[in-house]
C-alpha cells in the first residue's frame, strides 16, 4: 500500500503502537478458513462500518467467516476506511479518500482502487497473467509461476533480458515483485532507472475549498471554469451543513473530482472557522500532491462566482507562495493594552487564500475554548516586538476590543491572529508582513494587503472605482447591505451588465461574492470566463482594495 501521513497515523493509533495494545499480543485460536491446515491463531481487531447512514457502528474481523488471507491484507483497509456495506441498487460504495469500490459480477476478477505495484499468484493476477505470459516468451528471460493453489507466494522473476524489462517499464505500474536474488538484470540500470525524457517538476495545485449550506449556486458556471482546467492543478473541497442535500445537488454531479468533507458543527459569525479548518485539514493530508509542490488553499462560498478563467486565476495565485489577506481599515482593529503599549489584532475579510504552511499552521493552531454563551476563545500569538512587549507567548482573543462595545466574526480574527500574531507599529506606524505587504495604522479608509474576493459592504463610500461604478450601474441589479442596519450581511447582487462583467474581469479581483441563486446571468460566463475578453479600461487596485 502507499499511505499519505494522515492515513498512515490512522493505522498507527487503530492497530496499536504501544506492546500493551497490540492486537497481537490477545490473538484468537479460531479458523474460519475453507483451508484445514491454517490453525494459527489469528489476530482480531474492530472497525467501524461504511453503509452510507449517519450513525456509526463498528464490526470485529471474528464476525467474518471464510477469511483465509493474511493479516496485512485486511487490516490497513478496514482500520482507515472501514468494513464495506454496498448499495443494493448499485452495488457500489463512493469511499471519501479512496474512490468507488464495486461489488458486481463484471468487478468479480478485477483489481479496483490505484495498483502500483505488479504481481502475480497462481489463483488470481492483477491483469489475468498477461505480462508474465508475455515476458515468459522473451529470450533470455525467465519467470517462475506458481504452481499451485495452495502456494502463497506470487511470480518469481528470474534472468530478464532488456526487452523484457522494457516490458516492465512500459506498464502503468511503479513497482513490481518478486525478483529471484540471483536474477541477472544486466540491462536494468540502462532500461528502467535512466529517464528516457526530461521530467519536468510537478506544477502547482489550487485547493478550492467551498463552505456551502446545502449547494453551490450556479453549478453550470462553475463546471465551465473547472472545464477548461487540466485535472492536475486542482482539487475542490466542500463543506456542507446539509451534505445529503449537497449530494444531491447540481454542483456535486458536475464538478469533476468534489469531494464532501466530514461535517463538523458550525455557528454564523461564532464560528465558520472550524468547517474552514475542516476543510484545510482534509486537502492538506488527503491528496496525493507530491511534497514540495506549490499548493494555494482557497476560501469559496456559496454564493461566489470567479471573475476569471481558471487559466489566469492559476497564473496569478500561483507566481507567489504567500498567503493573501484583505485587512479591514485600520480604525476597525481590536486592540489590547499591555505594559502601556498598545497591541492590535488586525480584521480581515474571511475569504482567504493560503499557502501550505500557514493553512497547516491554521489547522494546527486552531484549539479554541468555548464560554457560557458558546463563543469561541483562542490565542492570538506574540512573537517579535509584541512578546518583548507583553513578556508572553500569546495573548486571548477575548483581551482584544476597540475601547468601546465591538465584535469580530472568528474566521475573521483568528487566522491573521494565529499565523502572524498581534500588530505593534513600527516608528512609522506600520509593519511589514511577508506577501501581504506593509499594513499601518495610517490607513483609516480603505482595506489593506491583497484582496481577491470583492466584497461590498458599504455602497455610500465604496473607495473604488469598480464597486462606485456597480452601485451607479442601472443596469447592475444590488441588493443593499444590511451591514450597519442592523443586519449581517454584505450587498447581494442579482445580475450585472456586460459593462460592469468587463470592469470586474478588468479588476484585480478574483472571485466576487454574494451572487443570488436566483440571479439572471445570460452573459456571465461568456464575458467573466473567456480566455480574450475586451476589457473596459482597467484600474488595478490589488492593494489598498
Amino acid at each position: 500500500v502507499h499511505l499519505n501521513r494522515r492515513d498512515a497515523l490512522s493505522l498507527v493509533a487503530g492497530w496499536g503502537e504501544d506492546e500493551g495494545d497490540h492486537p497481537l499480543r490477545n490473538m484468537s485460536f479460531f479458523n474460519g478458513t475453507d483451508y484445514p491446515h491454517y490453525t494459527k491463531a489469528r489476530p482480531t481487531w474492530s472497525f467501524r462500518v461504511l453503509d452510507g447512514g449517519s450513525e456509526q457502528r463498528t464490526v470485529n474481523m471474528k464476525d467474518f467467516h471464510g477469511w483465509e488471507w493474511c493479516a496485512d491484507e485486511l487490516v490497513p483497509f478496514s482500520i482507515i476506511f472501514g468494513g464495506v456495506v454496498f448499495n443494493s441498487t448499485t452495488s457500489r460504495r463512493d469511499i471519501d479518500g479512496f474512490g468507488t469500490l464495486r461489488n458486481d459480477d463484471k468487478h468479480d476478477d478485477l483489481a479496483q482502487g490505484r495498483c502500483l505495484t505488479y504481481f502475480s499468484f497462481y489463483y488470481w493476477s492483477l491483469d489475468a497473467w498477461t505480462l508474465e505470459s508475455k515476458i515468459a516468451k522473451v529470450e533470455n528471460s525467465t519467470v517462475y509461476p506458481t504452481s499451485s493453489q495452495r502456494s502463497t507466494h506470487p511470480l518469481e522473476f528470474g534472468d530478464l533480458s532488456a526487452a523484457a524489462l522494457q516490458m516492465l517499464r512500459e506498464t502503468p505500474y511503479l513497482f513490481a515483485r518478486k525478483f529471484r536474488a540471483d536474477a541477472r538484470l544486466p540491462s536494468y540500470e540502462e532500461v528502467v532507472l535512466k529517464p528516457s525524457l526530461r521530467i519536468e517538476p510537478p506544477k502547482p495545485v489550487l485547493h478550492f475549498l467551498f463552505l456551502a449550506i446545502d449547494s453551490v449556486s450556479h453549478a453550470p458556471i462553475w463546471q465551465e471554469f473547472f472545464a477548461n482546467a487540466p485535472s492536475s492543478a486542482f482539487r475542490v473541497w466542500l463543506h456542507c451543513k446539509k451534505p445529503e442535500a449537497c449530494r444531491n445537488s447540481s454542483f456535486y454531479q458536475e464538478i469533476p473530482g468534489i469531494q464532501i468533507v466530514k461535517r463538523v458543527p458550525t455557528s454564523y459569525c461564532n464560528d465558520l472557522l472550524s468547517a474552514s479548518v475542516q476543510l484545510m485539514k482534509e486537502a492538506l493530508f488527503s491528496t496525493a500532491v507530491p511534497p514540495g509542490v506549490m499548493e494555494k488553499f482557497i476560501l469559496v462560498s456559496d454564493t461566489t462566482l470567479p471573475l476569471r478563467p481558471f487559466s489566469e486565476i492559476y497564473s496569478v495565485l500561483t507566481e507567489h507562495d504567500t498567503s493573501d489577506f484583505c485587512i479591514y481599515p485600520a480604525w476597525e482593529w481590536l486592540q489590547a493594552k499591555v505594559n502601556d503599549t498598545l497591541l492590535y489584532a488586525p480584521w480581515h475579510h474571511q475569504w482567504i487564500v493560503l499557502n501550505r504552511p500557514d493553512a497547516y499552521a491554521l489547522w494546527n493552531g486552531w484549539k479554541p475554548t468555548w464560554d457560557e454563551y458558546d463563543w469561541p476563545d483562542f490565542n492570538i500569538s506574540l512573537h517579535g516586538a509584541s512578546h518583548t512587549i507583553a513578556k508572553r507567548k500569546h495573548l486571548l482573543a477575548s483581551e482584544f476590543d476597540d475601547g468601546h462595545p465591538s465584535w469580530a466574526c472568528t474566521d475573521e480574527l483568528a487566522p491573521f491572529g494565529i499565523l502572524y500574531g498581534a500588530f505593534v507599529a513600527g516608528g512609522d506606524g506600520g509593519q511589514y508582513y511577508p506577501g501581504i505587504g506593509t499594513l499601518t495604522l495610517q490607513e483609516k479608509s480603505r482595506n489593506q494587503g491583497r484582496c481577491r474576493t470583492l466584497v461590498l459592504w458599504n455602497t455610500t463610500s465604496t473607495q473604488e472605482h469598480v464597486k462606485q461604478f456597480m452601485v451607479d450601474d442601472p443596469g447592475t441589479d444590488i441588493v443593499l447591505p444590511t451591514w450597519g442596519d442592523g443586519g449581517g450581511d454584505p450587498a447581494a447582487f442579482g445580475g450585472f451588465s456586460d459593462d460592469a462583467l468587463r470592469r470586474l474581469r478588468a479588476s484585480d479581483y478574483l472571485f466576487i461574492r454574494k451572487v443570488l441563486p436566483n440571479a439572471t446571468l445570460s452573459n456571465y460566463a461568456k464575458v467573466a470566463l473567456s480566455e480574450s475578453p475586451k476589457h473596459a479600461p482597467a484600474r488595478h487596485e490589488a492593494r489598498g482594495s
